[in-house]
């Protein structure tokens, strides 16, 4: 019974230190305020803006999304527009995204396009200091000397200038795109780096959870092909992710417990450091492990939780997507026409929410992956003159490789 105390003791003692430095923690929030949070942020997004500058350097010659193939299986496409209050953030994404499709070129075919949507392109300096290591186009309608058509958009009632054109911008990239072979687009904003092993695990939702290798490689034929979902959601903000009183996440967090509070039970009892007299005493120590590991769970926090599952794409959690946000889409080739049709006339709302109702419209599924495969580091909107978000959602700490 020590024993068993005491393991209890370490365990909590463990989650109460993780949960003070973790951010979306049960404790995170008294532990931490928001001019230190900010700081940190501010000081880890310039030590990022350094590396990716140092990479591009290395890289002058060599950067993997230069040399297109004839037939792509991905095309990445960074939707970028200028921002008043800085950040740096394009640099980062477009060094940390060039960095993982060079590492998985043996299995993919890829390739990369900076969009380039402000109303006066010179004015995004970032983008074009990528001019000569990515494809480009901006609003001059010109892919590396082909034009683009811009369509138009008619306003069905959205009232934000901004939104309305963001939805405008968003359309034009994917028009713009179309004029490559692809299966496959995935659509990033321009501020989120990647994780590491963010093609394996696509590759594993493709293969396993949609079923669509057989048209992988064949662009054309997605034209005539059945299209299996609409949009897989590769980002959705951590600050909703959290254990709430909905019948999915109570599950969750009730399974969480039978397993790990199962498994110590039984290597407990295995190694005969429980000695129960009764049936009935077994089941009360049983329900003690259990309980423990749901308070622990609820005491780390689900956003912490879910990074076990990064052991491994198998266990990536796949599902029904979440209305909001489109930081990280990728898409069919053959949704595309009926995406952009749709949010050209149907904008009464945010792009993000368009989009869902397409994909209920057309009842075309979009999916969702958690954990996260981007991490969110513009801190600064584009949206409202750079005021900042919520400093929590963006303490990213990547690897040290993340710009090798």
């Amino acid at each position: 019974m020590k024993i068993v105390l005491l393991f209890y003791v370490i365990c909590f003692g463990i989650a109460i230190y993780i949960s003070m430095t973790c951010p979306f923690s049960l404790l995170f929030d008294y532990f931490h305020d928001d001019n230190e949070l900010v700081a940190i942020v501010t000081d880890l997004n310039e030590q990022r803006t350094h590396r990716a500058d140092e990479y591009f350097k290395r890289r002058a010659r060599d950067v993997a999304s230069r040399l297109i193939p004839v037939q792509l299986d991905i095309l990445v496409v960074i939707v970028t527009v200028a921002r008043s209050a800085g950040g740096h953030y394009l640099t980062q994404t477009a060094a940390a995204m060039d960095r993982e499709m060079r590492g998985a070129r043996e299995s993919w075919s890829l390739a990369l396009l900076v969009c380039n949507v402000d109303k006066t392109p010179e004015y995004n300096v970032e983008a074009s200091r990528l001019k000569r290591h990515f494809m480009y186009a901006d609003k001059s309608r010109r892919l590396d000397g082909r034009s683009v058509h811009i369509p138009r958009l008619v306003n069905s009632g959205l009232k934000d200038p901004a939104r309305i054109q963001e939805i405008s911008d968003y359309v034009l990239c994917l028009n713009t795109s179309l004029v490559l072979n692809y299966s496959y687009i995935l659509v990033v904003e321009d501020d989120v780096i990647p994780v590491h092993d963010v093609f394996d695990v696509m590759q594993h939702a493709l293969k396993q959870k949609l079923s669509h290798v057989d048209t992988l490689r064949s662009p054309s034929s997605h034209m005539t092909t059945k299209i299996p979902f609409s949009f897989l959601k590769l980002y959705y903000p951590q600050r909703w992710q959290g254990y709430a009183f909905e019948k999915d996440r109570i599950i969750e967090l009730v399974s969480f417990g039978l397993f790990f509070g199962g498994l110590t039970f039984a290597l407990f009892s295995c190694n005969m450091l429980v000695n129960s007299r009764t049936v009935y005493a077994s089941y009360f120590r049983l329900a003690t492990h259990v309980i423990m590991f749901v308070v622990l769970a609820k005491l780390l926090g689900r956003v912490s939780v879910n990074e076990l599952r990064r052991v491994s794409p198998h266990v990536y959690r796949f599902g029904a997507s979440a209305d909001c946000c489109t930081q990280a889409m990728l898409y069919p080739r053959a949704v595309l026409p009926g995406i952009m049709s749709h949010l050209l006339v149907n904008n009464s709302r945010n792009k993000d929410l368009a989009i869902a109702e397409f994909a209920r419209t057309a009842r075309l599924p979009g999916y969702q992956l958690e954990p996260n495969l981007f991490h969110h580091i513009g801190m600064r909107t584009s949206l409202a003159g750079g005021r900042d978000k919520r400093s929590e959602e963006f303490l990213i700490r990547v690897p040290d490789d993340t710009f090798s």
